[in-house]
C-alpha cells in the first residue's frame, strides 16, 4: 500500500469584485492506492483564510508544496510544509507571481506579471525567492507553462485567441492549438 498526499484548489462560494481574484483554498488529503482500489482520505484545508490561494506544485521530496496567494491585491509565492502544517512566504515583490515550480537545479520558475497586469513573462528566481531574471525561453503574456524535458517549454499564452505554444531549447517556437 502507498500513501500519497493529494492537493486540489477549490473555488469557494462568494461574490468576487471584478478586479479581484475569487476566494480559493488548497485542500490536502491522503490518497491510498492498493492494487486497483483507490481511497481518498478526508480533505483538510491547508490555506484556510479569505482570499486567493491556488496553483499548488508539490516538492519532489513530498515535504510540501509551493503555491501562490493574493495578499491584498498582489500575489506572491508561498511554501507549505506538510509536517509543520504551516506556510512560509518565499517571494515579496511588487510584481505578481503565479504558477511556481522548481527546476532540477533548485531554481524556481514563476509566471510574473507587473502590478498593472499588462503583460506576463516566465521568470527565474533563486530557491530562496530572489528574482534572477526573465527565462530565456519566455514569451510575452505567458499564462500557464510546463517544462518539457529535452524539448523546451510548453505555454498557454494569455492572448485574444488563447494560444497554446511550444518553445524549443534552441528558441524555435510553434503553435499547437488556438
Amino acid at each position: 500500500m502507498r500513501l500519497l498526499p493529494v492537493c486540489a484548489g477549490v473555488l469557494l462560494v462568494g461574490t468576487p469584485v471584478a478586479a479581484q481574484m475569487p476566494s480559493t483554498d488548497i485542500f490536502v488529503a491522503d490518497l491510498r492506492v492498493e492494487g486497483q482500489a483507490i481511497e481518498l482520505g478526508t480533505p483538510r484545508s491547508a490555506t484556510d483564510r479569505p482570499g486567493y490561494d491556488n496553483q499548488p506544485w508539490f516538492l519532489r521530496d513530498g515535504s510540501g508544496f509551493l503555491y501562490n496567494a493574493d495578499m491584498g491585491g498582489q500575489t506572491d509565492i508561498f511554501r507549505f510544509d506538510l509536517e509543520r502544517w504551516a506556510s512560509t512566504r518565499v517571494t515579496r515583490t511588487p510584481e505578481n507571481e503565479f504558477s511556481p515550480s522548481l527546476t532540477t537545479d533548485g531554481e524556481m520558475l514563476v509566471v510574473r506579471w507587473p502590478a498593472d497586469m499588462s503583460t506576463g513573462a516566465l521568470w527565474r528566481y533563486s530557491g530562496r525567492g530572489d528574482p534572477i531574471g526573465e527565462h530565456p525561453l519566455s514569451v510575452e503574456r505567458v499564462g500557464y507553462y510546463a517544462v518539457v524535458p529535452e524539448v523546451g517549454i510548453a505555454y498557454f499564452v494569455n492572448d485574444s485567441v488563447r494560444t497554446f505554444r511550444v518553445r524549443r531549447m534552441n528558441g524555435e517556437a510553434y503553435t499547437v492549438l488556438t
